[in-house]
């Protein structure tokens, strides 16, 4: 990503991962509880597991 070149400490990196990992659930389960049918609606579990693995996917790039 752009930012890392510009020197940004990695502890700050991480701290803004973790915010877009957390935003991005927020917005997964929110979306996923007034879009989605009931009867097809993820566990919170699973709404949990999507998440760590877009935080997973976001750490790697």
């Amino acid at each position: 990503p752009p930012f890392v070149a510009s020197g940004i400490s990695s502890s700050t990196k991480d701290w803004a991962y973790s915010g877009i990992g957390m935003f991005g659930c927020a917005m997964y389960c929110v979306i996923a509880y007034f879009y989605v049918p009931r009867k097809n609606r993820p566990s919170i579990n699973e709404a949990a597991r999507i998440a760590k693995e877009a935080e997973y996917s976001l750490a790697q790039y």
